[in-house]
């Protein structure tokens, strides 16, 4: 992997994958009725320098992905693009099971049924996956920091789905991997 070396801007170089991730807000406020509603939250992290920091690191991400080259034939590219299709494929996904809930309900059919943030983990998934495609130690780090801030608030965006949802956010709270896994059965 690279820091600077290789550094130039051109069509398929690793900003589709991270304007992607930035873009999807936008283009899903545009497409959902009541999106807004449904990801109402009163703050990213519960903290405002850990979500500048956050939102810093992912627009620099942004910014520096322009003139990062994927590196086909290479390992990286081999390694990388994989974990960045499958990833933002994945993202894609829980944010399509999020349009489906009904406003008013917390997010608990499809990829929610096996992770309370599928979108974070495949959000963080599929960026990892551009910046080792683009062979990429700054990317990767500005990936990571961005990442590891925003996994960081979902403890404060429990609260706050506890706080609107309740019974029926606990009951699903225990039953459902925090991150990824099966869900737990209930008992009979």
């Amino acid at each position: 992997m690279n820091g600077t070396s290789g550094f130039r801007a051109g069509l398929c170089n690793a900003w589709w994958f991270v304007g992607y991730y930035l873009a999807h807000p936008l283009v899903l406020m545009a497409l959902v009725r009541d999106w807004d509603k449904k990801m109402d939250s009163d703050d990213e992290t519960g903290s405002e320098v850990l979500d500048a920091v956050m939102v810093g690191s992912i627009f620099a991400a942004a910014a520096w992905s322009i003139g990062v080259p994927l590196r086909r034939g290479k390992w990286q590219f081999a390694v990388g693009m994989p974990m960045a299709a499958v990833g933002l494929k994945l993202f894609t996904i829980a944010m399509v099971n999020v349009a489906h809930t009904p406003l008013g309900q917390p997010f608990t059919t499809g990829l929610y049924r096996y992770s309370r943030h599928p979108m974070a983990v495949f959000g963080a998934l599929g960026l990892t996956g551009a910046a080792v495609a683009g062979g990429s130690r700054l990317l990767l780090l500005l990936v990571g920091i961005s990442q590891a801030v925003y996994f960081a608030g979902l403890e404060a965006e429990e609260r706050h789905c506890l706080a609107r949802y309740g019974d029926a956010y606990r009951a699903y709270r225990d039953r459902t991997p925090k991150y990824l896994g099966l869900p737990r059965r209930r008992p009979t």
